[in-house]
């Protein structure tokens, strides 16, 4: 069932191409691993190569997971080296573990060669495929119906060069009050009344729409897709648009958000209670080291206990390691702030590698948390930004989390605007929410830790 969820993901061109890519170059350099490590050692046999064959599938499945073949943009480009860094190294291990027939030196010997010509090489790849292949691949061609400030707002990311669509142009009614900030890019092709007229003269592959549904169910009959904006937005860079909501909210009640899968649910606390039991027992001795720091740094408890709310807004004792001086918030809640004076010496390092989140594990055990989900917030701010943003009771849904879809997507919140744009990738994963989606959440974290993404 994992691997044909996996294998569906790939049905885009551009995906698969790239994960074929991906597979090829993997495998040509465990290739030439083992023919390289069979001149230092014992020789070869047909074994060494089909365990090869596994381990490029394992391979792919963790960048898979990491979230390389998940959104093609500028961020996640940045992150490729990284992801490929990581990946290696979890692959490698797998090789020195379990790779059948050939000596220790053999094995760390490949597992170099894998390390380093798998970053060199598929990185040129995605750089070859960005330049020479990606514009070359067929697209699907996107007609847009009535043209509005918030769809405008938008089309860059429906064409932009990683996108599987291609914007042929848009339909209105309302010639004589055209927008003068549409791009050239997207020219007016003719009137909505025209509208099975300009699909059959360009082919258009989809009808691009924002509240004007039930119109184009009347008269498109079956020979196009048809998608609202806000579902775009969500397939093409994983959030759901809180601006575009505002205007159609059927689109949270058609998901079902609130039903309860009870496998998942169930499948979900069995995978908490074991990686939590797990961490704690992993990390005790950083634990350990992490209260002697503390108490040895400043004056004041080793942990902070803190009153956050939880699903359905139950409040409850938050634990972590104490990152601030005592006292911090004496004067009420405020936002951490970048380089905020109240952080210690310790608490800077402990909050960058998300150690000083690891007493939190006590909180899943007991059921308060999950290990994935919304962040829990302070009942002071929950009041604030509930008034402000739309929609922000429905993180209240689930049970909150030590790491999550806007944690491992933006930047520590410090601010009402970073909470509503949090809030985007909360909304995406309550709604989008599987053992699968939670896996690569768990390694996305790991990029997290390693880069330091959003610590303050």
């Amino acid at each position: 069932m994992l691997l044909v969820k996996i294998l569906g993901f790939f049905k885009g061109k551009i995906k698969l191409i790239v994960a074929l890519g991906d597979m090829a170059i993997v495998y040509i350099v465990l290739g030439l691993g083992s023919f390289i490590v069979s001149r230092v050692g014992i020789g070869l046999n047909i074994s060494v190569f089909l365990f090869d064959i596994v381990v490029v599938i394992y391979f792919i499945i963790i960048l898979f997971f990491l979230g390389r073949y998940s959104v093609f943009n500028n961020k996640m480009r940045r992150m490729l080296i990284i992801f490929i860094i990581i990946d290696s190294i979890l692959t490698a291990i797998i090789l020195v573990v379990f790779s059948p027939l050939l000596t220790r030196f053999q094995l760390l010997l490949k597992a170099v060669i894998l390390f380093f010509l798998s970053i060199l090489l598929i990185y040129l790849w995605q750089n070859i495929f960005n330049k020479f292949i990606i514009d070359k691949i067929p697209r699907k061609k996107i007609l847009i119906l009535e043209m509005n400030d918030e769809i405008i707002k938008y089309l860059p990311i429906l064409s932009s060069p990683s996108s599987p669509y291609k914007v042929i142009g848009y339909l209105t009614e309302e010639i004589e009050s055209i927008n003068n900030h549409i791009p050239n890019s997207c020219p007016l092709i003719g009137r909505t009344s025209q509208l099975l007229e300009v699909v059959r003269q360009y082919d258009i592959d989809v009808i691009v729409y924002m509240e004007s549904i039930n119109s184009i169910q009347q008269e498109g009959g079956n020979n196009f897709e048809k998608k609202a904006v806000l579902e775009l937005v969500e397939e093409l860079e994983n959030k759901i648009c809180i601006e575009l909501l505002t205007k159609d909210y059927s689109f949270i009640n058609n998901r079902n958000y609130f039903y309860n899968n009870y496998s998942y649910n169930i499948l979900k606390r069995l995978m908490d209670c074991m990686i939590a039991i797990t961490l704690l027992f992993v990390t005790l001795p950083v634990s350990v080291l992490t209260a002697i720091a503390i108490k040895y740094d400043s004056s004041g408890p080793v942990f902070y206990i803190q009153i956050r709310n939880g699903k359905n807004n139950k409040k409850f004792k938050i634990i972590k390691f104490r990152s601030m001086i005592e006292n911090a918030e004496k004067n009420g809640a405020v936002w951490a702030e970048e380089l905020d004076y109240r952080i210690t010496r310790v608490g800077k390092f402990i909050r960058a590698t998300r150690i000083d989140e690891l007493p939190q594990l006590w909180n899943v055990l007991h059921g308060d948390m999950s290990i994935i989900g919304p962040r829990p917030e302070r009942p002071e701010f929950v009041t604030e930004l509930s008034e402000k943003i739309p929609y922000y009771f429905l993180r209240s849904k689930i049970n909150p989390g030590i790491t999550g879809w806007a944690q491992v997507n933006y930047r520590y919140g410090a601010s009402v605007d970073d909470a509503r744009r949090k809030l985007e990738f909360d909304l995406y994963y309550l709604l989008n929410r599987s053992i699968i989606l939670d896996i690569q959440i768990l390694f996305r974290t790991l990029t997290v830790v390693v880069t330091r993404f959003g610590a303050r």
